[in-house]
């Protein structure tokens, strides 16, 4: 999307408004669960792009917490021992602290803007992203505030949407969903329109981050390739009859195929043509 269709403020408004909105039935809609399962799904997909170890953490922030899957899960796993979380969506923190109030979890939230983060310099031993930089104007202003807030020698990693990953869950979707997806293009309202403004490719990310002073930058892939065109092309069915077996019938093939994209996919497939592609970098 060409962002300079609207202004940036506009855009922000709209996603306060878009994911308020969604807040309550956030966790549920997106089947979020917080448990040992979760959390160490997110540590082993972590660990690929570290390369070793998730080591544990001091100070982390989570930009973007949403309703608090990242920030809680490794919380509740001992990989995080004084966790912080900002999101713009005050709809968003309010759920994030309910979430982490059931299962015990002592964090700090602020509402507040990723371009503009409200820390100290130098303050947070790790810093993370995931799928928030797409909703932001200026993603470039993001990076530069997490280096200035990141101690030296720590690090972060974001996780996108990737340009070509996108595309290739596009064409399918719109190839199996043709009429539903037209109505539904037809019917979207200027507030949809404006969430979701940039997808990106693995080298404008690294050229980007590096850039702006960062070292050890790499991308690899953080989602999967055929597990989530699947994913993504069977998800509206799973979501409109809301059956527990269909649910499981769908995230076992999920699965299997994340296997096969592991094992398979990963060796000669580019990794920009995942769904979702990870950046790490180090101040």
């Amino acid at each position: 999307m060409n962002t300079r269709k609207y202004d940036p403020r506009e855009i922000k408004k709209a996603n306060i408004i878009a994911f308020d909105k969604q807040a309550r039935n956030y966790t549920k809609s997106r089947r979020q669960k917080f448990n040992t399962e979760s959390a160490q799904c997110i540590i082993e997909k972590y660990q690929k792009v570290i390369g070793k170890n998730f080591a544990p953490v001091d100070r982390f922030l989570d930009i973007g917490c949403g309703c608090g899957n990242i920030l809680l899960n490794l919380s509740l796993a001992g990989k995080v021992r004084c966790p912080h979380g900002i999101d713009i969506s005050q709809g968003m923190i309010d759920e994030c602290y309910k979430n982490a109030r059931k299962f015990g979890v002592d964090v700090t939230l602020l509402r507040g803007d990723a371009e503009r983060l409200p820390y100290q310099d130098n303050c947070f031993d790790m810093v993370v992203g995931h799928g928030f930089l797409h909703h932001v104007p200026d993603y470039i202003a993001v990076f530069k505030e997490t280096y200035r807030v990141l101690k030296p020698g720590k690090t972060c990693i974001f996780t996108e949407p990737s340009k070509t990953g996108s595309r290739i869950i596009a064409i399918v979707r719109w190839i199996v969903w043709l009429i539903p997806l037209s109505i539904r293009r037809l019917s979207k309202s200027k507030i949809e329109k404006m969430v979701e403004i940039h997808t990106f490719s693995p080298e404008e990310l690294e050229e980007v981050i590096s850039k702006i002073g960062f070292s050890q930058v790499h991308t690899k892939p953080f989602a999967g390739f055929t597990s989530r065109i699947i994913y993504w092309m069977l998800d509206p069915i799973v979501r409109r009859f809301h059956n527990k077996y269909l649910y499981r019938m769908v995230n076992g093939l999920v699965n299997v195929l994340s296997v096969i994209d592991e094992k398979v996919f990963r060796l000669f497939i580019p990794k920009g043509w995942f769904d979702e592609v990870a950046i790490f970098a180090r101040k």
